[in-house]
């Protein structure tokens, strides 16, 4: 498994715009280009949100997944571990693979 990115390297607490997933939203991208990987049984949720979607980014409660990922529309909320920046130059689809 990649390394996790250092503490320093960690996003803020904040509202975001969804951009993309992946993996059948168990990775997905949020518009200020962080990637946040989702943990099984949860991607469920991810797989319906669109580019309208509001995403707020808080802490979680969980070790492994850290932060909670929260669609302001629908009030899900989800277990997330940010991933570092999103390799948006790959062009990721919302109809991911």
């Amino acid at each position: 498994m990649d390394q996790p990115p250092s503490e320093g390297a960690l996003p803020r607490s904040g509202v975001r715009r969804f951009k993309n997933r992946r993996k059948k939203g168990k990775l997905v991208e949020l518009q200020d280009n962080t990637q946040w990987e989702i943990p099984p049984g949860h991607e469920i949720f991810t797989e319906h949100w669109t580019a309208e979607s509001d995403i707020t980014v808080v802490p979680g409660g969980f070790p492994e997944y850290p932060f909670d990922l929260i669609n302001a529309e629908s009030g899900e909320r989800v277990p997330a571990r940010y991933r570092g920046p999103a390799p948006s130059a790959r062009g990721w689809d919302i109809t991911d693979n």
